[in-house]
C-alpha cells in the first residue's frame, strides 16, 4: 500500500511540474554572443511572454534524449535555470533542423 501511495504521489508531482513547465521556443541565433565575459558565437536564445525579445541563454543542457522529446535545463547569465521538455509535435517540420542545432552545440 506504501508503494502504491508513494507511486501516486510522484505521478501526481510530475503530472503538475509537467503542467507548469515554461512554455516558449528556442532559437539558436549563430551570429549573436552572450557577453564580453562568453565570447563565443552563436548562442540560445528563448523566447516567451515573458521574454517577448528572446533571453540569451549562457548554457543549454542535454538531459534526456528520447527522440522525439528532449528534455533540457537551461541555464541564463544569471545562472538561473529551468527545465524545459521540448517536443517533435510542437514543430514537426523543423525538428531536424533543431536536433542538428542541439547537437552542434554540444559538440
Amino acid at each position: 500500500m506504501a508503494g502504491l501511495g508513494l507511486w501516486v504521489g510522484w505521478v501526481g508531482f510530475a503530472w503538475r511540474s509537467w503542467q507548469r513547465s515554461p512554455v516558449g521556443h528556442l532559437h539558436w541565433d549563430a551570429q549573436a554572443t552572450v557577453d564580453a565575459e562568453h565570447p563565443r558565437k552563436g548562442i540560445w536564445r528563448w523566447r516567451s511572454d515573458a521574454y517577448r525579445e528572446g533571453a540569451p541563454l549562457l548554457r543549454l543542457e542535454l538531459a534526456l534524449d528520447l527522440q522525439d522529446r528532449v528534455l533540457l535545463r537551461l541555464r541564463n547569465p544569471d545562472a538561473a535555470g529551468s527545465w524545459v521538455w521540448v517536443e517533435r509535435m510542437s514543430d514537426p517540420p523543423r525538428w531536424g533542423d533543431f536536433r542538428r542545432a542541439l547537437m552542434a552545440a554540444h559538440s
